[in-house]
């Protein structure tokens, strides 16, 4: 079993597992961990717009999941405040290819967003 994330470690072990991914280089000096994931999943909605079932797609959901059982609850606050922008305008394209932590949280935030 792999070591959970921690806030402390998340954007290291994002980049690690996602090198196709370049937030701002500022951003992760300063280890602003919400801009960076703010630039994921603005990232992640091109790709599966473009691409919605390729392995880098299934990677960064993968990533989310594992994010997604993190026991920090710093690390699901990033999540939710990430996932909030997935929820519009179409949560359904996003649902499908998220794991059962991520659509957890995730129906938190779309309940909060379509009320």
């Amino acid at each position: 079993m792999r070591e959970t994330i921690t806030y402390n470690d998340i954007v290291s072990r994002l980049l690690a597992a996602i090198p196709e991914f370049h937030p701002d280089s500022e951003a992760v000096a300063d280890n602003l961990v919400y801009l960076v994931f703010g630039d994921l999943i603005r990232f992640a909605r091109q790709e599966l717009e473009v691409k919605p079932g390729s392995l880098l797609v299934q990677r960064i959901f993968g990533f989310l999941e594992d994010a997604a059982r993190s026991q920090d609850p710093r690390v699901t606050e990033v999540l939710c405040d990430a996932l909030h922008d997935l929820a519009i305008p179409d949560p359904d394209k996003a649902r499908a290819v998220m794991g059962r932590s991520t659509r957890k949280l995730f129906g938190k935030v779309v309940k909060g967003v379509y009320r």
